[in-house]
């Protein structure tokens, strides 16, 4: 008994120490981008990360305009809300947050999978006060726009 004890302790002890110096570091995501037709959202999925994204020229985004929300390309860019980066580049987590689930795109919304939980082409809910925007991840481009991370 005194065997199985000290035995039982050990492995304790060991798991404990174990976990405390491998705690895991956020992941990182790097994905290599398709070639992306203008004003056209995809989904990307690299393991349980779901994203969209698109980019989006200046028509298309005047389009999307709603209440001012969002001007031109070159004014939408602010470090607070990064819906839309310089070059027209959209990136959102491609999660619902009504339900959580996933979003799949209809037509000129996205829309979650498993609610009644829509979202324009930015993410933007049409009703914050029942749910709110799609998240947006902190993320950055390659020079040359050929790869995505996101943090």
């Amino acid at each position: 008994l005194k065997l199985f004890t000290l035995a039982a302790l050990l492995v304790a002890g060991y798991v404990a120490v174990d976990f405390s110096f491998n705690q895991t570091q956020p992941r990182s995501y790097r994905f290599t981008l398709p070639s992306l037709q203008p004003n056209q959202p995809r989904l990307l999925q690299q393991e349980s990360l779901h994203i969209v994204v698109a980019r989006y020229d200046d028509s298309q985004l005047n389009k999307l305009e709603q209440g001012g929300r969002l001007a031109k390309i070159s004014q939408a860019f602010r470090s607070d809300d990064r819906r839309v980066d310089p070059r027209g580049y959209f990136v959102a987590l491609a999660q619902g947050t009504l339900m959580g689930c996933p979003i799949k795109i209809e037509g000129d919304q996205l829309r979650e999978s498993c609610s009644d939980a829509v979202y324009d082409l930015l993410g933007r809910s049409p009703r914050p006060g029942d749910y709110p925007d799609l998240d947006i991840p902190a993320y950055t481009f390659s020079s040359d726009y050929s790869f995505l991370t996101i943090e």
